[in-house]
């Protein structure tokens, strides 16, 4: 659903990543042994590189947020954690980055047993941002969310991290290492850090 703008209602692409959790939860992928290193990833089309650890799966089966999934954790790892990177075409070129995360809260807080932990300001990739944790049911798994977006020249760009409660905390390095990467891009330039 990312992408879209109907009526000036964001479609904030939280379903995408339920997906996500859903689908590849059940997908074995061998879990490496040791520290990972970091793996180069740049989409020119959506505007963003990083890095990711090199022992996480890719997976760009929707060229609108690519997705990168932790090791399988064995058989008590019932959910695999997930970092997906989308991007959203807002309604102009100068919404901001507060009626964005209003309009960001007011989507994911209808989540069933939605609960927020936090809610504060940060930055990505040399920008303001907004990062929220929270967390909610899907199809009676609890899960938790951990989200940082941007808005820039009419453009949200968003992280998302999710995974079980139990398992969440594991895969936080493996998040810092992207957040800590990310970078805007233009079309046949180097990564950018801002653009103005």
């Amino acid at each position: 659903m990312s992408n879209c703008v109907v009526r000036d209602t964001l479609y904030f692409p939280f379903i995408l990543i339920l997906a996500h959790l859903v689908i590849f939860s059940s997908i074995p992928i061998p879990t490496a042994i040791g520290t990972s290193s970091l793996t180069p990833y740049n989409n020119p089309s959506l505007g963003f590189s990083l890095e990711y650890p090199s022992n996480w799966q890719k997976d760009e089966s929707d060229p609108t947020a690519p997705t990168f999934l932790s090791p399988y954790g064995g058989a008590e790892d019932r959910v695999q954690e997930v970092i997906t990177i989308t991007t959203e075409v807002l309604p102009t070129t100068d919404y901001s980055l507060g009626s964005y995360t209003e309009a960001a809260l007011d989507q994911i807080e209808p989540f069933e047993d939605f609960a927020l932990v936090s809610s504060s300001s940060t930055t990505l990739a040399g920008l303001s941002a907004h990062m929220v944790v929270y967390t909610f049911t899907d199809e009676y798994i609890p899960l938790q969310n951990l989200q940082v977006w941007t808005v820039i020249n009419g453009t949200a760009y968003i992280i998302t991290y999710g995974g079980t409660p139990e398992e969440f905390d594991s895969s936080l390095p493996a998040l810092q290492s992207v957040l800590d990467s990310f970078r805007l891009i233009t079309a046949g330039s180097p990564p950018v850090t801002s653009l103005t």
